[in-house]
Parts: C-alpha cells; structure tokens; sequence
C-alpha cells in the first residue's frame, strides 16, 4: 500500500497534482489542509479487503476486486486540521466539484455518496 503520488501512473499523477493544488488553495481559507492517504494498492492488498465480511471477519469493506488503486489510477484522501490531525469530515462536495473540472471521477459519484474520499481516473 503507498500514500506517494509517485506511484500512480504519469497521467494520473498530472491529474492528481492539478487535483490538489486547487483543493488545497480553496481549503486554506476554511482552516484545512489535504492529505493523500492512499494511492497505489497490489492486488493481493485488494483481495483481503474484498474478503473482509465476506470469507474474513470484519464489516465488508469494498465492493470490487478490480480496483482503480491496483492500476495505480487512483487515490484517497483525508482533510488535515490545524492540529495536525485528520479527519474525514469535511467539504467533500467541493472536491467533488474540482475534481470533476479536471476530468476526475470523484468515488460518491460512483457509490450513491457512500466513498467520498476516493477519486480515480
């Protein structure tokens, strides 16, 4: 599992940067920060999350085994408050909305709400 924007691929990656510099600057004046906390996911790591609550124990926790994060085209994130610490609570909405303006599939679009943390291309 990697949290290094390095390790999606070069298109994704150019995405990903543009991505982040606009959410960071219009985060700033709300007192939060941006952090990556998952980018680039192997197989085998998508195959035991899949497995959870379903052949292991613990809540289900994926829907797909085909994941965006295993061809390195995907990425999640978490708001940093002024702390230091993160939380995921936060202005999803307006991610959603710079991520689409830079061709970006934001994840609540894709889960009816539920992974508003994710973004793929």
């Amino acid at each position: 599992m990697s949290r290094s924007i390095d390790d999606l691929t070069p298109g994704a990656r150019q995405k990903c940067n543009n991505w982040l510099w606009e959410s960071r600057k219009q985060l700033k004046p709300l007192g939060l920060g941006l952090i990556l906390t998952e980018t680039y996911r192997p197989q085998e790591v998508q195959n035991a999350l899949y497995a959870k609550g379903r052949t292991t124990k613990g809540p289900i926790v994926t829907w797909t085994r085909k994941s965006k994060h295993t061809e390195r085209r995907a990425w999640d994130c978490a708001f940093r408050l002024p702390d230091g610490s993160l939380t995921w609570n936060g202005p999803w909405a307006l991610l959603g909305k710079i991520a689409k303006s830079f061709g970006i599939t934001w994840g609540a679009d894709i889960t009816n709400g539920i992974d508003r943390c994710h973004f793929q291309v």
